[in-house]
């Protein structure tokens, strides 16, 4: 379509704005613009392949499902009941670096529960064995997706496929046939995402696995397999599975079970190799040099199937095996803690300790008919099965966050301090002190909720990740409320294992008087847009629309660039969703028997 308009030449002050990045937290998307683009400016895609749909996407609204109540959440509608089919959800993160950071977290919750993923991270790495590293979403949360939303964190340690973190590409989320059958999880389904985050905050601890995921892989990105010394399995060899009886699986809801039977053989046992490149058999090396100590809960099944002692092996790039043996075996679970520097190299017990930290590439689990080098002697049994849970690599003194953050302090709206009884306009600008990063490394962010029926239902006003400072603040439109309502309004800090402050809390009431202009028809006075999500001119907004009010977006030639018949503005983006380049546009508003045309220039 082409129209003919009269053109006004609009001459604007083009500026550049930039915004700085804190350290401590990296807001990767929060979906709450709706743009189909990431905080990175990359976009968000979905795909599939084995003969799987695209899976359903969009930004959902529903205040009953949604992340807090308000703004908007990713929904992911997936379908993988074809054969080896599979697809996800893509977010490009355009070359960002991420190597000061140490976890990913998110917030995940499913339609029914259940839900299994992968989490996939990638760089532009040109070794495709070093491009992708892994982490499936029962590995950081153990009994997997519910249909509550929960924070899931997940160490940068356990993407260990790749070999640099400083010119990433893609965050993928991955749903597969092939393992949804492995373990009987859900082959379609719903999931909702939000706030996807970068944070510095280092847990001490990595997953090698804790085994409830119930699949081939671990936690490190590899497969597990089995070996023995002349690889026939002919005379001697090892097999492991997954048992979830309750006779065994004392210390999660799924254990390993390795079983093993020494003939001529000298050595058999299980592997666990990290990364696995793009096959999953390739061993990659990673830096685990903040890691401390290797730990694993052991036991043997029985009394009969007890080897008494176990042969750990940790391989490096550099030295090859070092040893550590685990002795004393019993029929109860036992954690066993092991220091890295008590592992010794091939040449005995006695030798120096030679283990290379900074690029180890797989641990064993190894069955020996006699332990003498290490002055140990036989095993106890010569066939025997052994039961291993959370495999793990710890900082010394490790233990999981369970403490919360101080509670935020001062909450002010504008310049004034907020109280009972205060009374809050149309726009609020709220403000709140917490802890910085500096005095508290676990701090994640500060979130504003309010609630419209005495704390019964809670909404969210908004999030701030900026731990740059003490300081953080959001805008608070509270239009959508009506005039003269009560309103209870509650603060407070997170940490980034999800751990709550107490509330700053107050009781106050709405007193958002309508402007007589926002009620009139007529052109806005705005002349610049800039949709770059920064809160200014970010939108172009029309005022005193009524029901069947049209809004029609034309390039200077006249071709259509988006028609509008729901929201009241203009987001820059056309009909595909995609911001549009610099320059002038044309808009025409049709309003009541009413028509209003004007210009309007996009700076980006």
């Amino acid at each position: 379509m082409r129209i003919k308009f009269k053109i006004i030449i609009l001459f604007a002050l083009i500026f550049l704005v930039s915004s700085g990045l804190n350290a401590g937290t990296l807001l990767l998307d929060d979906f709450n613009s709706s743009s189909g683009l990431n905080k990175f400016g990359g976009a968000n895609n979905a795909w599939s392949g084995g003969g799987a749909s695209n899976p359903t996407t969009g930004y959902y609204v529903n205040p009953s499902v949604i992340f807090g109540g308000t703004g908007c959440s990713m929904k992911i509608s997936y379908n993988v009941t074809t054969l080896d089919s599979y697809c996800g959800f893509t977010f490009l993160l355009n070359g960002h670096n991420i190597s000061q950071y140490n976890y990913l977290s998110f917030w995940v919750r499913g339609a029914i529960g259940g839900e299994f993923f992968k989490v996939e991270l990638k760089n532009n790495s040109a070794d495709p064995n070093r491009e992708a590293g892994k982490s499936y979403i029962t590995d950081y949360y153990e009994n997997g997706v519910t249909t509550d939303w929960k924070k899931v964190v997940i160490p940068l340690d356990a993407f260990t496929g790749m070999d640099s973190y400083t010119n990433m590409n893609e965050l993928v989320i991955v749903f597969e046939n092939y393992q949804s059958r492995t373990n009987n999880s859900p082959l379609t389904g719903t999931i909702y995402f939000d706030d996807i985050v970068f944070g510095t905050w280092f847990s001490g601890c990595v997953k090698v696995d804790h085994f409830n995921d119930n699949i081939g892989n671990h936690s490190l990105g590899g497969n597990i397999g089995d070996f023995d010394q002349v690889g026939t399995m002919a005379d001697g060899g090892a097999s492991h599975s997954f048992t979830n009886s309750t006779s065994y699986s004392d210390v999660s809801p799924y254990t390993f079970v390795s079983k093993y039977w020494l003939g001529s053989d000298l050595w058999v046992g299980n592997s666990f190799i990290f990364g696995g490149g793009n096959n999953g058999w390739t061993n990659v090396t990673h830096d685990f040099s903040r890691y401390d100590n290797f730990v694993a809960y052991v036991r043997a099944r029985s009394t009969k199937e007890n080897p008494g002692t176990i042969q750990v092996e940790m391989t490096d790039n550099v030295e090859g095996d070092d040893r550590y043996y685990i002795q004393g075996v019993t029929t109860n679970w036992k954690k066993y803690s092991m220091p890295f520097i008590n592992f010794r190299d091939n040449y005995g017990w006695s030798a120096v300790n030679d283990l290379n930290r900074t690029n180890l590439k797989k641990m064993c689990f190894t069955y020996k008919p006699n332990y003498t080098e290490a002055g140990i002697g036989l095993i106890t049994s010569k066939t025997g099965v052994v039961l291993i849970d959370n495999i793990r690599f710890e900082k010394t003194g490790y233990a999981p966050d369970i403490s919360a953050p101080v509670i935020p302090s001062a909450l002010k709206c504008g310049n004034n301090t907020v109280t009972n009884n205060y009374i809050f306009g149309a726009t609020n600008r709220l403000s709140i002190n917490a802890d910085t990063d500096s005095t508290d490394p676990t701090i994640e962010g500060v979130f504003f909720e309010y609630s419209l029926d005495n704390g019964a239902t809670w909404y969210l006003i908004d999030r701030d990740y900026d731990t740059a400072d003490s300081a953080y603040s959001v805008i608070w439109d509270t239009s959508g409320i009506k005039n003269n309502s009560l309103v209870r309004i509650r603060v407070y800090a997170m940490d980034a294992t999800g751990n709550k402050s107490g509330y700053v809390m107050f009781d106050a009431k709405i007193g958002n008087v309508v402007n007589p202009a926002d009620l009139l028809f007529k052109k806005p006075d705005q002349k610049i847009l800039t949709p770059n999500d920064d809160g200014v001119n970010d939108t172009l907004n029309f005022t005193g629309l009524v029901s069947g009010f049209e809004i029609n977006i034309y390039d200077l030639k006249g071709l259509l660039i988006k028609k509008i018949t729901e929201d009241k503005f203009w987001d820059g983006k056309d009909k595909d969703n995609k911001v549009m380049e610099n320059g002038i546009y044309i808009y025409q508003v049709k309003n009541n028997g009413q028509k209003i045309e004007g210009t309007v220039l996009i700076v980006k």
